[in-house]
């Protein structure tokens, strides 16, 4: 597979896993709506937005860091280890999971599929 082709695909599983993401924290809002304690500082389980579309792994954030996560669009949340050099780089770490932005050039899918744009 041709380099770009290949960095195009991974950058469609990130936006696949990131949209999924979004659902996933819309049905968060909901549920905590509805709760009678919402701790902020609840972990919620996100799936991980890595570039291999059969990665079914889960992280935990809080909803505080997964709205600073989606504030940049190029950025997605990753299981630790599961960065892909090529095309990404690892712009934070914690115990629970990784943050990597698609290097400039790269990022095109990334930004034009974001659901958090006007």
């Amino acid at each position: 597979m041709e380099a770009s082709s290949r960095h195009d695909q991974i950058a469609r599983n990130e936006v696949v896993f990131r949209e999924v993401n979004e659902r996933v924290k819309a049905v968060d809002e909901t549920l905590s709506r509805d709760a009678i304690v919402d701790d902020p500082l609840d972990l919620v389980e996100f799936f991980c937005e890595c570039g291999d579309i059969g990665c079914m792994m889960k992280i935990s954030m809080t909803s505080a860091e997964y709205e600073e996560l989606r504030s940049h669009p190029a950025r997605f949340a990753i299981e630790l280890s599961h960065e892909i050099p090529s095309v990404e780089t690892i712009v934070a770490t914690t115990d629970r999971f990784t943050v990597v932005e698609k290097r400039p050039g790269l990022d095109a899918i990334a930004r034009a599929t974001d659901p958090r744009s006007s």
